[in-house]
C-alpha cells in the first residue's frame, strides 16, 4: 500500500473514534475524548492533515471521499481547523486559522476544507507561529461537525485566569458564539462559583446575533433594543455551565478554556483547551 493509499484509508475518521493528535490535531482529538467520555458534543468527522493536503492538491480519491461525506451529512456543517500544535498548552492559535460555518452540500464542503487547510499559510498564521516558537511548517488537519442554531452561546474559563480564583468566568450572547469570539458584540459576563451559584453578572450590548441561514451560510439579525441589553442567561443555566466545566476538567485537568452553546434545550460543548496567557489576554 502506498503512502497516499494509506492516507485515503485512514485519513478520515468519525469524531467518536480515538484520534492520534499528530495526525488529526488537538481540536479533533479533544472533541473525540469528550464524546467518548459522554459529554454533549455535536458529532462529525476528523480529517488528518495529510488527507486535507491531498484534497487541496486535487487528489481525485480524496475529493471523492469528501464528496460522499458531504452527501451523507445532515443539514449545515461547521468546518474548522485542527492544526498540529493548535489548542495546546503553549499556544492556542485562536483566530489564526479559518473557520467556515453554514456549509451546505458536498461541493461546498470540498471548497471549505481547501480554504481551511490553506489558512495555515497566511502571513498572520505564520507570524503567530514564529512568535509562539513553532518552527515547523503548518500541518492543518480539519474538523467537520453538525452546525447548531443556538439560542445563546459563548465562552468560559473554568478558573479565573487573571488571579487564579476558583470560579468560572463566562461570556454569552444571542445566537452563534462566533459573535463573541470575533468581538462582533459586547457580550454579557458572569462570575459563577464552583457548584453553580451566580456570583455576579454584567449585561453587555448585543445589537446583533448570528444564525445559520437556510440553504447555507450565516445571516446577521438585528436585536431589538429591549433585548440587546437583556441578560442572555438565567435560572438553571449557571448550574448547567458549572457542570460542563466540571466534566471538562475531569477529562482534561484543571484550567480549561471552553466554547459552548445552548441549543435544542440543551447545553453543548464545542471546544475545550488549556488556558494560555494569550487566551486570557484576548478575553480580558
Amino acid at each position: 500500500m502506498t503512502d497516499i493509499e494509506q492516507t485515503l484509508q485512514t485519513g478520515v475518521q468519525s469524531l467518536e473514534d480515538e484520534l492520534a493528535v499528530d495526525d488529526f490535531g488537538t481540536k479533533s482529538r479533544n472533541l473525540s475524548k469528550m464524546i467518548r467520555a459522554g459529554l454533549p458534543v455535536p458529532n462529525g468527522w476528523a480529517l488528518s492533515w495529510e488527507f486535507a493536503q491531498q484534497v487541496t492538491k486535487g487528489h481525485r480519491g480524496a475529493i471523492e471521499r469528501l464528496l460522499r461525506i458531504g452527501d451523507a451529512a445532515p443539514g449545515l456543517l461547521a468546518v474548522r481547523s485542527s492544526a498540529i500544535g493548535e489548542d495546546g498548552e503553549g499556544a492556542s492559535f485562536a483566530g489564526q486559522h479559518l473557520t467556515i460555518l453554514g456549509v451546505s452540500g458536498a461541493h461546498a464542503l470540498v471548497s471549505a476544507v481547501v480554504r481551511v487547510e490553506r489558512s495555515g499559510e497566511t502571513e498572520a498564521a505564520r507570524t503567530y507561529r514564529q512568535s509562539s516558537g513553532v518552527s515547523e511548517e503548518p500541518k492543518v488537519a480539519v474538523t467537520i461537525q453538525k452546525l447548531l442554531d443556538p439560542e445563546v452561546a459563548g465562552v468560559m474559563f473554568t478558573v479565573n485566569p487573571l488571579n487564579g480564583d476558583d470560579e468560572r468566568l463566562a461570556e454569552a450572547a444571542w445566537g452563534l458564539g462566533d459573535a463573541v469570539v470575533s468581538s462582533r458584540v459586547s457580550p454579557d459576563s458572569y462570575r459563577i462559583a464552583r457548584g453553580g451559584v451566580l456570583l455576579s453578572s454584567t449585561a453587555g450590548v448585543k445589537r446583533l446575533s448570528l444564525h445559520p441561514k437556510a440553504g447555507g451560510g450565516i445571516e446577521e439579525r438585528e436585536i431589538h433594543s429591549n433585548c440587546a441589553a437583556e441578560l442572555s442567561l438565567s435560572g438553571g443555566d449557571f448550574a448547567a455551565l458549572d457542570d460542563l466545566a466540571t466534566r471538562c476538567e475531569t477529562v482534561f485537568g484543571h484550567g480549561q478554556d471552553i466554547e459552548w452553546a445552548k441549543a435544542e434545550g440543551c447545553f453543548w460543548l464545542l471546544q475545550s483547551r488549556p488556558i494560555t496567557s494569550m487566551c486570557a489576554a484576548r478575553r480580558a
